[in-house]
């Protein structure tokens, strides 16, 4: 009775396995198009805290060098997220001012606890003023991939 109930079974489950493979599984055009934004966010994330380390100390009246400095230690970065692309794919990177200035008035960290001063966007990298130095809270990268899928632009907000 057993044998039987899972020969049955088992000849139920072929006709299931057949539909399953002839129906694979495609992406979608959005997950196709989110790829490049996802692998520019993964590798600036990446290159976000060595940068930031590679800033000056400064304080709050030298933020503008900091902002310069984590614009040039990313540099690299960006230029190899361009060129990592796909060969019929055009992709282009770019600090983001505006986004930062965004980021700077409504997302910087704060709070009754919190011992932390003026926030300001300047380049595209959003700092603080905390501890008496100039802390690097974020960075915003435009991301725009133009290729034969189509064109994607997204605004990456990339936090330290």
């Amino acid at each position: 009775m057993v044998v039987l109930a899972a020969a049955l079974i088992a000849v139920a489950l072929v006709p299931m396995v057949a539909a399953y493979l002839q129906l694979s599984y495609q992406p979608t055009v959005d997950e196709r198009a989110a790829e490049p934004t996802a692998a520019a966010e993964r590798a600036l994330s990446d290159a976000l805290p060595a940068a930031t380390d590679a800033a000056p100390a400064a304080n709050w009246s030298a933020r503008a060098n900091v902002s310069l400095a984590v614009e040039r230690a990313l540099a690299p970065t960006i230029r190899a997220i361009e060129r990592s692309g796909p060969p019929d794919a055009a992709t282009r990177l770019s600090l983001n001012d505006t986004a930062a200035d965004r980021v700077a008035r409504t997302a910087c960290p704060s709070g009754p606890n919190r011992d932390f001063g003026d926030c300001e966007g300047s380049a595209g990298v959003v700092v603080q003023f905390r501890g008496n130095r100039t802390h690097v809270v974020a960075v915003a990268v435009d991301v725009s991939r133009v290729g034969p899928a189509g064109r994607t632009e997204a605004t990456l907000i990339v936090r330290r």
